[in-house]
């Protein structure tokens, strides 16, 4: 910043997509991404459409290789404003079988909403500092991210 530089040795994720966003077109979503060291980290998906389909993907990736998933069950842990406090995550790759653990340890809710004709759409967006343990017991750092359009006030996918 200005003449000042930092010199960064760490593990990121880039979001590749571009262009305007309708966070209110999305019925719900769980995003989570986080990293576990050098050689290890995820990036998975769990979006639910307006049908009720679900969508599973990500990735492992686990002695530097990734590894697509094959299915994912996600378990959320709530407190009374109905924002997430922990999640266990349950991986599935052609490779391996593992169980994630995530605590929350800062929450910053927001909101979007938008008119169309005249109707106010409204969805909740959760940003939340997370620390994960692997199975295995390495720990990690990362972000979760629910996406959940609101109906009459309350988020579509809680308590899922």
């Amino acid at each position: 910043m200005g003449d000042q530089s930092w010199d960064i040795d760490g593990h990121g994720w880039r979001d590749h997509s571009w262009g305007p966003r309708y966070w209110t077109n999305i019925y719900y979503y769980r995003l989570f991404v986080a990293n576990f060291g050098d050689d290890r980290g995820l990036m998975m998906l769990k979006r639910i459409d307006r049908e009720g389909n679900t969508h599973r993907r990500g990735v492992l990736m686990v002695d530097n290789q990734y590894e697509q998933i094959v299915d994912m069950d996600v378990f959320t842990e709530w407190d009374d404003k109905k924002e997430p406090v922990s999640v266990q995550l349950g991986i599935r790759t052609e490779n391996r079988k593992v169980r994630i653990n995530g605590t929350i340890l800062t929450v910053a809710p927001l909101r979007n909403h938008r008119e169309i004709n005249g109707e106010t759409l409204e969805c909740r967006i959760v940003e939340a500092f997370t620390e994960w343990t692997w199975d295995d017991g390495r720990p990690g750092i990362g972000i979760t991210e629910y996406i959940e359009f609101l109906e009459d006030g309350e988020p579509v996918g809680y308590p899922l």
